[in-house]
C-alpha cells in the first residue's frame, strides 16, 4: 500500500473517531406552566410530572444509535426567568435538574446517560419557546453507559410548545400560561470525543506510512 493511501486512511479514521453523537428527545405531557410574580422583570417556570410510559422517548443517533429509551427531567427547585428584552430570557435555578436517559421510564433499567442540568436561557418564537437556543453546555454528565462518548459536559436543548401568549405579558401580573409541553429536544456532546480503537488504528496507519516513506527515500536522505 502506498504511503499517501495510508495517509488518506488515517484522515478517514480521524473523521470517524470524531463523529457526532446525538440523542433526540420526544414529547412530554402538558404540565409545564409560566407564572407572573407581579414583578416587572421576573416570571417563574414550573412543571408537574412530565413523563409516563407513553411520553418522553429518547432516541440515539450516530455512535449512540441503538441506545433508545426514555428520558426524565426532575427537580430544579424554583426556576426564575428574567427578561432580557424582546423574546429572550435568562434563567436561574435554585438547584440543578436531574436528567436521565434509560431503557425504562423513570430512570430505571439500563441507564444510558445521566447528569445535572442547569438550563441556559429561553427564547420565545411565537407559540414555541426554545431552551438553550445558543447551544451552551448545560449538562454536567455524571454517569451512564454513554458517558465516555459525551465526556463531562453536554448540550441539552428543548422546544416548549403550547405557549399561546407572549411571555412578557406575564410581567407585572400573577397570570399563568399553562398546558405547555416539551415537543422535541436534543442532547449532544460539548465537543466530539474520540474513540480509543480508531485512534489506535490511526497510530498504526501513521507508523506504516512513515516506514514505507522511509523505504522510498534514497539512502543518503534517510
Amino acid at each position: 500500500m502506498k504511503a499517501p493511501v495510508l495517509f488518506v486512511l488515517a484522515l478517514g479514521l480521524v473523521r470517524c473517531s470524531l463523529a457526532q453523537t446525538n440523542i433526540g428527545l420526544g414529547g412530554s405531557r402538558d404540565t409545564i406552566a409560566f407564572t407572573g410574580t407581579e414583578d416587572p422583570n421576573d416570571i417563574t417556570l414550573s412543571w408537574g410530572p412530565l413523563c409516563d410510559p407513553a411520553y418522553c422517548v429518547g432516541e440515539g443517533s450516530g455512535r449512540a444509535y441503538g441506545d433508545d429509551g426514555f428520558f426524565s427531567l426532575n427537580g430544579g427547585g424554583a426556576i426564575t426567568l428574567t427578561t432580557l428584552g424582546g423574546d429572550a430570557w435568562s434563567l436561574t435555578q435554585t438547584s440543578p435538574m436531574l436528567f436521565c436517559l434509560s431503557s425504562a421510564p423513570d430512570c430505571s433499567g439500563n441507564v444510558f446517560l445521566e447528569g445535572d442540568l442547569q438550563l441556559a436561557g429561553l427564547t420565545q418564537y411565537g407559540v414555541v419557546a426554545i431552551g438553550n437556543d445558543a447551544g451552551t453546555p448545560d449538562l454536567d454528565v455524571t454517569g451512564g453507559t454513554l458517558k465516555q462518548m459525551f465526556g463531562s459536559r453536554a448540550i441539552v436543548t428543548v422546544a416548549l410548545a403550547g405557549v399561546d401568549s407572549d411571555l412578557s405579558s406575564l410581567l407585572d401580573s400573577n397570570n399563568t400560561v399553562t398546558s405547555v409541553y416539551i415537543s422535541s429536544g436534543s442532547v449532544s456532546p460539548d465537543t466530539p470525543v474520540p474513540e480509543p480503537i480508531p485512534l489506535a488504528l490511526l497510530g498504526t496507519a501513521l507508523l506504516l506510512a512513515a516506514l514505507l516513506l522511509r523505504r522510498r527515500l534514497p539512502a543518503g536522505r534517510r
